[in-house]
């Protein structure tokens, strides 16, 4: 079977912001920058600590990424769009490329 790499990363900032990244992934033991990125409470998984042969970093070379951003007024227009959509059965038209964005890497 053929080693996959893609991957999706998504991450959310409480319920209003969000990112998603793709990209191709590899497995990297670099023991220095493992240690320079060790915290205490890792240790809870690896009680061998940052020398833990099962310690291991991945790295993700995003090639793709896209966000949705909702956050202060942004937030409260789409709120008012979307009641406003709702009470009249029709669909908002909107352009806000403040609120979400994509782009090749």
């Amino acid at each position: 079977m053929a080693e996959e790499r893609r991957v999706l990363l998504v991450l959310q900032k409480y319920n209003s912001a969000f990112l998603s990244l793709r990209g191709d992934a590899r497995i990297e033991e670099d023991r220095a920058r493992i240690k320079e990125l060790w915290k205490e409470m890792y240790k809870v998984w690896f009680l061998g600590g940052p020398e833990d042969s099962d310690v291991a970093l991945i790295v993700v070379d995003p090639v793709e990424a896209e966000y949705w951003d909702n956050r202060g007024t942004n937030k409260i227009k789409y709120l008012f769009d979307a009641v406003t959509a709702y009470v009249t059965g029709e669909s908002p038209e909107r352009v806000d490329t403040d609120l979400h964005a994509k782009t090749e890497l």
